[in-house]
Parts: C-alpha cells; sequence; structure tokens
C-alpha cells in the first residue's frame, strides 16, 4: 500500500528532475 501512495511521488519527483536537466541544457547551449 505504501508503495502505490508513493508512486505518484516519485512521478513528480521524476518530472522535476527532467525539467531541471532540460533547463540546464538551455543554458549550457
Amino acid at each position: 500500500m505504501q508503495m502505490l501512495h508513493a508512486f505518484p511521488v516519485a512521478q513528480m519527483c521524476g518530472a522535476l528532475l527532467m525539467v531541471m536537466a532540460l533547463q540546464n541544457s538551455y543554458e549550457m547551449y
């Protein structure tokens, strides 16, 4: 049950990491 509850949080964290990586790549170029 805890894993099911934490799955959406993991997705949000992954999305945030992806956005941060995109911003970093834009700053590099």
